[in-house]
């Protein structure tokens, strides 16, 4: 698995920990040769755009809603969108 999944992975645990607990997105989660810097990232960066990226996702929707949606889906949902539309603004300084 490249460091990258590896990472990605990492964030949706964290992500779907606190969605799971409603509790707030934490990165407190001890990792091994993780990209953490790269999930870190991501973890921070859906923690403080969430709001923005589950408006875009429930808009996205047709006779659904996102709390419908299952946890694992829904988080990988909100990776995706953030990865998508908000990666490119810290391209140089989330690069490797």
């Amino acid at each position: 698995m490249s460091a990258r999944s590896k990472a990605r992975k990492r964030a949706l645990d964290a992500i779907f920990q606190a969605d799971l607990n409603n509790k707030p997105i934490s990165t407190q989660e001890e990792t091994e040769e993780v990209d953490e810097k790269y999930s870190d990232v991501l973890i921070n960066g859906i923690k403080e755009n969430q709001t923005q990226i589950d408006s875009l996702i429930a808009e996205s929707l047709t006779n659904w809603t996102i709390d419908r949606i299952p946890r694992v889906d829904r988080n990988i949902l909100r990776i995706a969108v953030y990865e998508l539309l908000f990666q490119k603004r810290c391209a140089r300084k989330c690069s490797n």
